[in-house]
């Protein structure tokens, strides 16, 4: 088997309480390579800035300040699961766009993705003395002795 090569990554992000109906995020990646590629989102379809599609956990908080949308969205997150992605260094970017297509200025971040090695096999409990437990095992498929 060896190490898992590729993770899903998952963007969180504050619903901005200031987007009207009609308005939407894209997600944006570089594919391991540095550059981030607005021409190509990640997500299949926009992600709508609606406040009935954010997670139900943050609803409740009422952190949207004074005039400012309604009770209970101002906590609100909106999020992203991406694709699994191959172990290395990689960029992501978020933009938010009103209803007219225009977009805001794009919040990117950056992630190191590393696979899970495998368990070394037949790990088995040896002998115990002194307060030590000793340990037995066979090397795994990707561990290079």
């Amino acid at each position: 088997m060896g190490i898992v090569a590729s993770a899903r990554v998952r963007l969180t992000w504050p619903l901005d309480a200031a987007l009207a109906a009609g308005s939407y995020y894209q997600v944006f990646g570089d594919g391991g390579d540095g550059s981030i590629d607005y021409g190509s989102p990640l997500n299949a379809m926009p992600i709508e800035a609606r406040k009935d599609l954010v997670s139900a956990a943050a609803l409740g908080y009422g952190g949207g300040g004074y005039g400012r949308g309604g009770y209970g969205h101002g906590g609100s997150l909106m999020r992203f699961d991406t694709d699994a992605l191959p172990d290395c260094r990689h960029k992501l970017a978020v933009i938010a766009y009103d209803q007219a297509d225009n977009p805001a200025a794009a919040v990117e971040t950056a992630i190191a993705v590393a696979g899970v090695p495998e368990p070394p096999r037949e790990l088995a409990a040896g002998a115990y003395a002194g307060g030590v437990l000793s340990m037995t095992f066979d090397l795994s498929d990707d561990d290079e002795g």
